[in-house]
């Protein structure tokens, strides 16, 4: 599958490579991704002022979106991480970052439902 041109938010490829083509173990990791939730809590942390906390969920964000070779997703998350930390309200890089995990989920959706239909 190449992907990488048709999904350029989802890294298929070195997915494929982090998990020695274990495309069975790829899937079952995107279908627990849940990246709209996550966002929305971090959204929400930083709305309440709680910027420590959305900062480390940001983190973690960064880490699971490298992981998935989702590097759209990753950048947008150290992005709003780093503002965060600063203590601003992020409010530029929240958008962004519910844009790319907006971009990511529907490309996720696509990708579980091609794997699918490929068997």
């Amino acid at each position: 599958m190449d992907s990488d041109k048709l999904l350029p938010e989802i890294r298929y490829d070195e997915a494929m490579l982090r998990l020695c083509g274990n495309i069975n173990l790829y899937k079952k990791l995107l279908k627990k991704f849940n990246v709209m939730e996550t966002v929305d809590k971090m959204v929400g942390l930083v709305k309440a002022d709680r910027f420590a906390e959305a900062a480390a969920e940001a983190h973690a964000l960064v880490g699971a979106a490298y992981n998935l070779a989702l590097p759209l997703l990753a950048l947008a998350a150290r992005s709003f991480e780093s503002v965060v930390l600063s203590g601003k309200p992020a409010s530029g890089e929240s958008e962004a970052l519910e844009r790319a995990a907006e971009a990511v989920s529907i490309k996720i959706g696509f990708l579980l439902k091609t794997c699918e239909a490929d068997g």
